[in-house]
């Protein structure tokens, strides 16, 4: 690599002087570097999703008579006010 880097020619040049295919050229280039062929294609930050982690707490609600309801976060609130409304006569 040494010849190649002396040279003065672009890689793909070098590799048809030298009958060597690009893609071998550019691989010996890389691992005398020091770089492995597959960290090249690393990305060096990877997106992570976090919106399940940070998932807000459900809400709860303690009814008279030892009801609990507990709601997650996006309820629906016509269906929340129809099982009130069924639950109520149960609370008192």
């Amino acid at each position: 690599m040494v010849e190649y880097q002396s040279c003065g020619l672009t890689q793909r040049q070098y590799a048809l002087k030298t009958g060597m295919g690009y893609s071998t050229l550019t691989k010996r280039l890389r691992l005398a570097r020091g770089v492995s062929a597959s960290a090249k294609d690393t990305p060096a930050f990877v997106a992570v999703k976090t919106a399940a982690i940070m998932r807000p707490a459900p809400y709860q609600i303690q009814l008279p008579g030892g009801i609990n309801l507990q709601l997650e976060p996006g309820f629906d609130p016509r269906e929340v006010g129809c099982l009130l409304s069924l639950l109520s006569p149960c609370s008192r």
